[in-house]
């Protein structure tokens, strides 16, 4: 169903690998990249990237990665990497690494956390300097 005059688009039952439109609403659906400008909702469904200048709410659902300038509302879901602006709610679900000025994680298993996650990126960033340091040197 594609609601031009609103820019929403809704997916069901189905698998489509791109979604773009202001608002997108996954049921009973997967999707490899959501692109939306406002509020993605995606139950009993799956993506691959989500990104969404507004919401995105996730319910018996995952997704690889979301970026959002929301918040995130995970139930009973789970998302490999989660970065918002807005306050991340994770209930029942999984999470990687969780980006996010406020985390709520009630009953939820998170293995990188908002501090643990900075962290380990600064490690990565600094080893990374210190590998390219190290081939310039060589090089040169």
């Amino acid at each position: 169903m594609n609601d031009s005059e609103t820019g929403s688009q809704a997916v069901r039952h189905g698998f489509t690998p791109l979604v773009r439109a202001t608002t997108v609403d996954l049921q009973y659906a997967g999707a490899g990249a959501v692109l939306a400008a406002g509020d993605v909702s995606l139950e009993n469904a799956g993506a691959q990237a989500v990104l969404a200048r507004g919401n995105v709410n996730i319910e018996n659902g995952g997704t690889q990665s979301v970026l959002a300038g929301g918040d995130v509302g995970i139930r009973n879901g789970g998302a490999a990497v989660v970065a918002s602006v807005g306050p991340v709610e994770v209930h029942g679900g999984v999470v990687g690494f969780v980006l996010s000025p406020r985390a709520d994680l009630a009953d939820s298993r998170v293995i990188f956390g908002p501090a643990a996650a900075l962290l380990f990126g600064a490690g990565i960033a600094a080893g990374l300097g210190l590998l390219t340091g190290r081939r310039r040197r060589s090089a040169a």
